[in-house]
Order: structure tokens, then C-alpha cells, then sequence
């Protein structure tokens, strides 16, 4: 598959989740999906807008992930290697309450008055709060979040995405989709 026909594939299967993806359709979709994202941040940047790569994003997001289930399934593994990063993500978010919490039980934000300040937070807080040890463990809860669920991102959409097709589409009867 050439690189318009990618591109015609992934919008025109947009909501398909059946089915195969080989790998020069997904990687191809994948490079589509890089320059459109690049193309729209520099029209963001140029204009002052704001609003261009959003709407890529927001228009290309389910026709990524059927992208992503179709190549997965063509490659022999199941679509639940998508959610490898969900523990990670999880992990993440619940770092960032951790330190919305800390902020008001250390005594940095007193009101929620001071959240709707629009020099909140300033750098002279941001450079106190880095610099409190109190904060150490709750960073530490966000950077290992962050770390997993960046590494099992790599390994789900690089490794697995590249592997050879394996699927029942080439004639492969034997390998079911696996976890």
C-alpha cells in the first residue's frame, strides 16, 4: 500500500475495528499522522490561533486506534495491547493529585481563589515547591508513571506493530490472536 492509499484507508475505515492492517498501511497512516500534527503546530504557531493541531487531533484519534487494532490483530496479538500503558497513565494522574493535595496540606494554596489567579502559580512557587522534600515522594509516583507508561507505550506500538502479519487474512489458521 502506497501512502494516499494509507491515508484514504485510515478515513475511509475510520470506525472499522475488524479486519487487517498491513504494516506499510499503519506505518504509513503513522508518518500521515506525524506531518499533519507537525503541519498543524506550525499553522498554530504562525497564526497564534491555537486551535489546528487540536482538531487533528481530535480527527485523527479514532481512526488511530482502529489503525492500531487492525495491525495488532493482522500481527497475531489481541487489541488489548493498546491498554499496556493504562497502569503507567494511572499511576500518572494519581501523582498530580498527590501533588494538588500537598499544595493545600503543605500550605502553598490556602483558597481556591488563588487557583483562579491567572499568575498561578508564579516561578518563585514553582521554585519553592521544587525545592521542598516534602514533594520528593509525590514527584517520584509522577516520573515512575510517566516512565511506564511511556516504556509500555514503546513496546506496544513499536514492537508489536512491526511484527510480521500473522493473521487469519494470510491464511494462518493456527495463530488466534493472543494476548
Amino acid at each position: 500500500m502506497d501512502f494516499v492509499g494509507a491515508i484514504q484507508s485510515g478515513f475511509k475505515n475510520f470506525a472499522n475495528f475488524r479486519g487487517v492492517s498491513k504494516r506499510s498501511e499503519y506505518w504509513y497512516w503513522v508518518l500521515f499522522t506525524v506531518l499533519a500534527s507537525l503541519t498543524a503546530s506550525a499553522i498554530d504557531r504562525l497564526t497564534g490561533i491555537g486551535i489546528f493541531a487540536t482538531m487533528v487531533s481530535f480527527g485523527t484519534f479514532i481512526p488511530n486506534l482502529a489503525v492500531s487494532v487492525r495491525r495488532l490483530r493482522d500481527s497475531g496479538k489481541s487489541w488489548v495491547w493498546l491498554l499496556t500503558p493504562l497502569p503507567g497513565v494511572l499511576l500518572f494522574f494519581a501523582g498530580l493529585v498527590m501533588i494538588a493535595f500537598d499544595l493545600y496540606n503543605f500550605g502553598y494554596v490556602t483558597t481556591s481563589a488563588q487557583l483562579n489567579d491567572p499568575n498561578f502559580p508564579s516561578d518563585e512557587l514553582i521554585r519553592q515547591i521544587l525545592g521542598d522534600s516534602r514533594f520528593f515522594p509525590t514527584f517520584a509516583v509522577v516520573a515512575v508513571g510517566f516512565t511506564l507508561a511511556s516504556v509500555f507505550s514503546l513496546i506496544s506500538s513499536i514492537i508489536f506493530t512491526s511484527l510480521p502479519s500473522k493473521s487469519f487474512a494470510e491464511g494462518n489458521k493456527r495463530v488466534p490472536p493472543t494476548l
